[in-house]
């Protein structure tokens, strides 16, 4: 008995190795397939914060364009209302120089000039 002992301990010894080996493997592997979980995880809640920031920024432009919206509104009909009461003041029923005639021209100049004048 103690011979077949000595001839089956180190078998026994070798599959020991090698189921050790083996686990060891497969801790690794799992070890390995962890790291990569969590570094996964990393980037992607790294990702979820950039977007978040990105939302942010978006939000905050729309609303800035929003505000550049309101603002160019405003100008317009400061605009518009500045062009009606030069008509008006000035006497003609455009203000575009190509649909003016020479006379409508000199007038506007001469018209322009006494206001000025009277205000310096």
């Amino acid at each position: 008995m103690e011979k077949i002992a000595k001839e089956q301990i180190p078998k026994e010894v070798a599959n020991i190795v090698k189921a050790f080996e083996a686990y060891q493997k497969e801790a690794n592997s799992h070890g390995l397939k962890t790291v990569q979980s969590r570094r996964y995880q990393a980037l992607i809640d790294l990702t979820r914060e950039e977007i978040g920031e990105i939302d942010l920024q978006a939000q905050e432009s729309v609303e800035r364009y929003q505000e550049f919206k309101v603002e160019e509104a405003r100008l317009k009909t400061i605009f518009l209302n500045a062009r009606k009461e030069l008509k008006n003041l000035v006497g003609i029923s455009t203000t575009n120089p190509a649909n003016l005639t020479r006379d409508e021209h000199k007038k506007i100049y001469e018209d322009l000039l006494k206001v000025y004048s009277l205000c310096f």
